[in-house]
């Protein structure tokens, strides 16, 4: 609350530390699983990296501009440099690349799965990892002052959503495969206020729509593994005649994921991919400005297509453990009774915020909206690859008409690849860490031999200088009057010396 309602960059930037703070301290939530407290740990620091570069922004801010306070840092924008502006915007964005877990920050996300399913549901699919997303909207004019840090949202807001897709298709435990589609839908979110024009509403709108229908597969999920006790979807299998309601609350859930009418998740991401569109046909556009709406739109067929590998796998393949499905069954109210109102909210709600531009009336009108039609040409081109994705998914692990180990086989280096997530967590983690290593024994030695070097130097440079002046200092009145003649000798010579 305190983040939301902050009208300044510094309350901004504290309300990000104290989300952070929540986060570290429940996704370690189970303390004695070393993986949950090394989760926790990873997601602390990745964020924390991040956070130093908002800073930098935010003192940059204040020494530019002399305040914090919104209104008057986005009221004298014109009268800064465009290179400032941009460097404030992309030092910005970078405190959003940490906390909505956008490319190359994105690690930490998927270990964070180690809290439970419910901390899930709101930390990363309803506030912490919106946090980023939120900032961007919340600051915008300060990015529509700078045409290349909207550029860099956009690409990096897609390529975040081609790639969390991407290894999405291959992985196997429940909860990391809604994670990932988190990590997708704050990427498409990105690439949304990075396009501009409409794109500025409808990715607030998905935003909030993603909310919803994102906590609502968390909360499936942890149905499935508290009946099952088991996250991976390879021994699970057949649920749907035994958990209904979970499995269509699963269902309607990954239909707004996949961007299927009329749930909530096709009127934000349609309005998204046409802003998208619209930018990449704009003035001047070319190549670069062309791909977010090609990533875009790719990652619409691979996101239906990994929803409904684990739908079909989950809740309509053939029973893959006897043992655990022997004893699995549908849960109590307290678990099904929010998977009932989530679902209902899914299904309607983006209904209700598109129609006649409902929704953008609740919003900073920083550009103008246009109200989107349903049946243009985008739109249809993305149902098109939705089904696509669907029938993909349908014909490959419930008919099982083409054989995913073999393909898996003839890719195994491409398989490798996605499943260990492009090696990005062992760069940073093993790779990042030598790094780190290495700098510190480097500031071991400027620190031992540099700055206490120096330190011990004038110390042995008073101490011999004494050591010296003491010579000089014997007590006897003799001496004294001795070097007294002698000095004054020496200055009466240079005296005339120099007068002649």
């Amino acid at each position: 609350m305190f983040l939301v309602i902050s009208n300044n960059y510094l309350g901004i930037f504290i309300g990000f530390e104290m989300v952070g703070v929540g986060s570290y301290l429940l996704i370690q939530y189970w303390h004695y699983k070393p993986e949950a407290v090394s989760a926790s740990k990873k997601a602390f620091v990745v964020t924390r990296a991040a956070d130093i570069l908002f800073l930098i922004g935010i003192l940059l801010i204040f020494i530019s501009f002399g305040t914090f306070d919104y209104d008057m840092v986005h009221e004298d924008l014109g009268t800064k440099s465009a290179a400032l502006i941009t460097l404030i915007a992309l030092l910005v964005f970078a405190g959003a690349i940490g906390k909505s877990a956008m490319f190359p920050l994105h690690t930490w996300l998927i270990d964070a799965m180690e809290g439970p399913t419910t901390v899930s549901s709101l930390i990363h699919a309803a506030t912490m990892v919106a946090a980023g997303v939120y900032l961007i909207a919340r600051v915008y004019p300060l990015f529509l002052a700078s045409a290349a840090a909207l550029l860099v949202v956009a690409l990096i807001g897609g390529f975040t959503a081609l790639i969390a897709a991407t290894m999405g298709v291959v992985a196997k435990d429940i909860k990391r495969i809604i994670a990932y589609s988190t990590m997708s839908q704050y990427g498409y979110m990105a690439l949304a206020l990075g396009v501009g024009g409409i794109g500025y509403t409808a990715g607030v709108f998905h935003l909030m729509n993603h909310a919803y229908f994102k906590a609502l597969l968390f909360l499936s999920a942890g149905s499935v593994i508290h009946a099952l006790h088991t996250q991976n979807i390879f021994e699970m299998g057949g649920l749907s005649k035994k958990m209904k309601i979970t499995a269509i609350a699963a269902i309607v859930a990954s239909l707004a994921l996949a961007g299927i009418p009329p749930f909530s998740g096709f009127f934000s991401k349609d309005e998204i991919l046409h802003a998208a569109y619209e930018f990449s046909h704009g003035a001047g556009a070319g190549i670069i400005e062309f791909l977010p709406f090609l990533m875009g739109m790719i990652t619409v067929l691979l996101t239906a297509f990994y929803s409904f590998r684990l739908i079909f796998i989950v809740f309509f393949s053939k029973v893959r453990d006897e043992k655990k499905h022997e004893h699995a069954h549908e849960n109590t109210s307290p678990i099904t009774v929010p998977l009932i109102i989530l679902s209902i909210i899914t299904c309607f709600l983006g209904l209700l915020g598109w129609y006649n531009g409902w929704f953008a009336h609740f919003i900073p009108p920083f550009v103008e909206v246009e109200h989107v039609s349903l049946l243009n040409p985008v739109a249809i081109t993305s149902l098109a690859l939705a089904a696509a994705g669907i029938i993909l998914a349908y014909i490959t692990y419930q008919k099982e008409l083409i054989n995913s180990e073999a393909i898996t086989r003839k890719f195994l280096p491409v398989h490798k690849l996605l499943e260990n997530r492009y090696y990005l967590d062992y760069l940073q983690d093993v790779k990042f860490a030598n790094l780190c290593l290495w700098l510190a024994k480097i500031n071991d030695k400027f620190d031992r031999y540099i700055v206490d070097g120096f330190v011990t130097l004038i110390s042995i440079t008073f101490i011999a200088t004494a050591k010296f002046l003491r010579l000089f200092q014997t007590g006897n009145t003799q001496t004294y009057l001795t070097w007294l003649v002698f000095g004054a000798s020496v200055l009466i010579v240079i005296i005339m010396f120099i007068k002649i």
